[in-house]
């Protein structure tokens, strides 16, 4: 899909970069001329920016921020609206190269140029506000501003709710993307009874609307049902995550019949999540699922980046599961497939990899995993070091009954300070 994507963008830039150049050759001081040439400009920039074509992308944008400000006063609210969606597109780019701090200074920029048009004319750009709210509060979100994340997506779903009342066809699916984010972000601070409120709301909004229209809003469903069952994980629900998750993968697995380009990836990410929820109380249940899942990846993962993650986070879960059931050699072998095909964060799977290595008697191969591994950051909680992940993994294996006369060496090396 994201080849297809590619390719489609490399067509429209040649054909757009065309359009660009024969507006330029005509362009006058003629004000329509002149905006059409920004509006073109506008969507080489948008295009280039998906290319990963940055600094072309920035040029254009500055541009036509350039040309608009030639335009002096004439149609002021055409000029107005101009330049603001400039500002949003660029601030768009500039947040899907992850620079947050510059994006949210663009966004402001198209919002409040949008806030003073919307004062006049506010069934016109009242429902660009809570577009632009909603961008401003996901940079925010990025850069863990996190109360005015909030502010920011609650006006943009007070904006969509009005809407939504004097039309919901257009404006439901707004209401129920902006109570999505404010989940993800209330789960970002560890607010999960929150978190929960907003999705549960979210999943009846896009319920109702995959009833009526299943093609467009089944896979916001699927992928609604799938965030609510790990969110249901972190809440230590068990039970309730298990009962979304499969309700997501039998959406999943009906998309992927009819687009598999597009829905594979999330297919077998939803299949190894309920497996991850399945291996302690049902370890030989995970482990088939986490077979399942690889089997659904591995045709794709040499082309596919996206299949290729979920393929590396399969087979690192699975070495996981294989300890569990003392399968140590299959453990490492697992460990070894999920270090091949990770892009990062390696040392979290090198983890199994060592205590794979030390449930065999391999003790000087552990051990020099070990010290690699225990002052690396701890991503779940950054006042510590791995080294507590490492201790936690012990503990729970020697608590399954799994042990091994090395585990006490381990533990000192593991506690030795440098």
């Amino acid at each position: 899909k994201l080849q297809q994507e590619m390719e489609y963008f490399e067509k429209a830039e040649i054909n757009i970069s065309e359009s660009v150049g024969i507006r330029k050759n005509h362009v006058s001081e003629n004000s329509e001329l002149k905006r059409d040439l920004a509006n073109s400009i506008i969507i080489l920039g948008r295009i280039q920016g998906r290319l990963g074509k940055y600094t072309e992308a920035d040029s254009n944008f500055n541009i036509a921020l350039k040309l608009m400000h030639t335009m002096g006063d004439s149609n002021l609210e055409k000029n107005k609206w101009l330049v603001s969606r400039i500002y949003k597109e660029y601030g768009d780019m500039l947040l899907f190269k992850h620079d947050f701090p510059q994006s949210e200074v663009l966004f402001n920029k198209s919002y409040n140029l949008n806030k003073e048009l919307a004062i006049s004319n506010p069934n016109s750009y009242k429902p660009e506000l809570s577009i632009i709210l909603n961008e401003i509060a996901i940079s925010q979100q990025y850069q863990r501003k996190f109360e005015k994340s909030e502010a920011n997506f609650l006006e943009s779903l007070a904006i969509n709710k009005e809407l939504s009342k004097l039309n919901p066809f257009i404006y439901e699916p707004k209401v129920a993307l902006t109570l999505f984010n404010l989940s993800t972000l209330c789960s970002d601070i560890s607010q999960y009874k929150r978190a929960e409120s907003y999705i549960v709301e979210c999943i009846k909004i896009y319920r109702d609307l995959a009833t009526t229209n299943p093609l467009a809003y089944n896979n916001l469903l699927a992928s609604s049902l799938h965030y609510i069952g790990n969110l249901y994980s972190k809440m230590n629900n068990k039970d309730s995550s298990i009962v979304k998750l499969i309700e997501a993968i039998n959406l999943y697995k009906e998309l992927d019949s009819i687009n598999p380009k597009t829905y594979k990836g999330w297919y077998a990410r939803s299949i190894i999540d309920l497996a991850w929820e399945k291996y302690q109380t049902d370890l030989t249940k995970a482990i088939n699922l986490a077979d399942e899942s690889i089997e659904i990846c591995k045709p794709y993962a040499d082309s596919d980046a996206t299949i290729r993650s979920v393929l590396a986070l399969c087979y690192g879960r699975m070495s996981r599961f294989q300890l569990f059931s003392k399968q140590f050699g299959e453990a490492e072998k697992y460990s070894l497939l999920a270090i091949k095909y990770y892009d990062n964060k390696v040392y979290v799977i090198k983890k199994n990899l060592a205590h794979s290595l030390l449930y065999q008697g391999k003790f000087k191969e552990a051990e020099k995993i070990y010290i690699e591994l225990k002052d690396k950051p701890n991503s779940q909680d950054k006042s510590k070091t791995f080294k507590d992940v490492l201790i936690q993994d012990l503990d729970e294996l020697e608590k399954a009954g799994i042990t091994h006369p090395d585990i006490a060496k381990i533990r000192t090396l593991l506690n030795q300070k440098e």
